[in-house]
């Protein structure tokens, strides 16, 4: 039974990233706020319940179960898509500040669970580091969920408005719903322990481990950046082209994504961390191409970038996953998202009041030079402490025993 775990996912990761409006949502928010910075504090709110859900999420997850905790996110989320389209319709910027808070209550719920149930359900069935393959092939259909969307959302586009594409993308978050209903909860081997044991266990873990600390930190910056990015960059592309051309590339952009599933064999053949930091110096010297041309060229430009984001996704799971502790796995994956989740509403807020005052592509600008300045610091530990980049073969094998 626990089998039907591998391909449910496949198609929950595809639903959950078939978002139509999601290129969009930063355009969206603009035409119902009328303020970059307001449309910001969106995100902002987003990320802050977010945060604030992500810890006992994870405690929940942890003591309680994934499947029961996908099922009750994937209840909040579509509340929060009907009230995000609802507020399109009748311009109440409240609703869609409770669609937010919902919608991150949501995502906080998911995020944890969903990693740990994937690994939780390589190591029942005893697949020897099956989790990187599952990861990967999981992240390929995170990609093409999120190309059709793009697809449908340049299609919907000529004919209807953000408004009813807005209400179209209740659908897929019902299918993703009605998919987390079939999951079947892998075995507990552990022993269980108490949530407030579980929680100074997990911040003890990340405190004392000085890898484990040093990924943490990693994965806090860059996935803070990215998803800044993500979101912001449609602003920035907005005043180059047309929305049905911003469309056009997030859907290349994800076919790239798609692609770049032909570079897992590399995860076999490469370290997790060479895989990751890798892609991240690649990614930013296609990011500096795309801001220096700033013509029609930067949207298409940019969509290589997630060449490598299933690799790379891969990678950083599969090193985090390894460090975590089997009894602690969703709290400590969640300790980490709630500072990410702090962080990027600070930043998201930050960024359109920046983008306000100075313009879109200087916030990108400023985007590439943090990106520079932490690839610095990276490089400076790696040359002083060349441990922290190798994660031992007995670390990888030991859940799969």
């Amino acid at each position: 039974m626990i089998k039907r775990n591998i391909i449910l996912l496949k198609w929950y990761y595809f639903f959950w990233r078939f978002r139509p409006l999601s290129a969009l949502l930063m355009i969206y928010f603009y035409q119902i706020t009328q303020s970059y910075a307001t449309a910001a504090g969106v995100f902002s709110i987003f990320n802050i319940a977010y945060s604030i859900v992500k810890i006992p999420g994870g405690l929940l997850s942890d003591e309680f179960g994934r499947r029961k905790i996908i099922i009750i996110a994937g209840i909040f989320l579509v509340i929060s898509f009907i009230l995000m389209a609802l507020a399109g319709n009748i311009n109440l910027v409240w609703i869609l500040y409770l669609s937010s808070v919902l919608w991150g209550t949501s995502e906080a719920l998911l995020s944890g669970a969903t990693e740990a149930l994937m690994f939780e359900t390589t190591e029942e069935l005893k697949i020897k580091n099956g989790f990187k393959g599952l990861y990967a092939k999981s992240m390929f259909s995170d990609q093409t969920g999120c190309a059709f969307g793009a697809l449908f959302a340049t299609c919907f586009l000529s004919m209807f408005s953000l408004r009813w594409l807005a209400w179209f993308s209740v659908l897929p978050s019902l299918c993703q719903l009605g998919l987390s209903l079939f999951i079947v909860e892998p075995k507990k081997t552990q022993k269980k322990i108490s949530m407030k044991s579980n929680l100074f266990l997990s911040l003890k873990e990340i405190w004392h481990n000085k890898k484990l600390r040093f990924y943490v930190g990693a994965d806090i910056l860059f996935s803070t950046l990215g998803d800044t990015s993500h979101r912001f960059e449609v602003v920035y592309f907005q005043t180059l082209v047309s929305d049905w051309i911003i469309t056009l590339t997030r859907f290349l952009k994800h076919i790239c994504g798609m692609l770049g599933s032909l570079l897992t064999p590399l995860l076999n053949k490469l370290s997790s961390p060479k895989i990751y930091f890798g892609s991240i110096t690649i990614n930013l010297f296609i990011r500096i191409s795309g801001v220096m041309l700033n013509n029609i060229c930067t949207p298409f430009v940019n969509a290589f970038i997630n060449f490598f984001y299933v690799t790379a996704s891969s990678a950083k799971a599969d090193i985090l996953q390894n460090l975590f502790s089997s009894e602690s796995r969703a709290t400590s994956r969640s300790i980490i998202l709630f500072i990410k989740g702090l962080l990027m509403a600070l930043v998201m807020f930050l960024v359109g009041i920046f983008s306000d005052m100075y313009g879109p592509r200087m916030v990108m600008v400023l985007f590439i030079l943090i990106r520079v300045l932490i690839l610095g610091i990276i490089c400076f530990m790696a040359k002083k402490h060349l441990n922290l980049f190798i994660i031992q073969e007995k670390t990888k094998t030991n859940h799969f025993q």
